[in-house]
């Protein structure tokens, strides 16, 4: 698991005690990791590769809570935008004695709260200007929970 992903759980656990590591399990994602912290529907997802890729290209250093996601994703692949290719399908958290799914309904249109920095909420424009260059103002998505096993 990354150091951003560590860092983001720490987070959240202090302000969210629920918080719970999970193994992605589905062939879609290969193996990876991510992180559920809010038992709210519909869940957004972000992939760090979205991330990641949106902070490269708008010149900035982007904090994840700038996104508010319930999930956090860290895939193999470095690319952002792989979380589009997940809508209609079904993801699967956990392993082998337990877990859950959640699936995949539509992509995020943002809205214009990525501009503002989640600590001293200056804003940015730059930062929503680059989603919509980069993928039409879609940066993550949204899922609701299919099952837990």
């Amino acid at each position: 698991m990354s150091s951003e992903a560590v860092e983001f759980t720490r987070a959240y656990q202090k302000k969210i005690p629920f918080v719970q590591h999970l193994k992605i399990l589905t062939e879609t994602l290969g193996k990876g990791t991510a992180h559920l912290s809010l038992p709210i529907e519909p869940h957004l997802t972000n992939s760090l590769g979205t991330v990641h890729g949106l902070a490269r290209e708008s010149g900035r250093d982007l904090d994840l809570r700038r996104f508010r996601p319930n999930v956090v994703i860290e895939t193999n692949s470095p690319e952002p935008f792989e979380e589009d290719k997940w809508v209609g399908r079904t993801l699967v958290f956990g392993n082998e004695s337990g877990g859950g799914s959640v699936r995949v309904i539509m992509k995020d249109l943002r809205c214009v709260m990525v501009n503002l920095h989640p600590d001293t909420a200056a804003k940015d424009s730059e930062v929503m200007k680059t989603i919509v260059r980069l993928n039409e103002n879609n940066a993550g998505v949204y899922a609701t929970v299919a099952g837990w096993r």
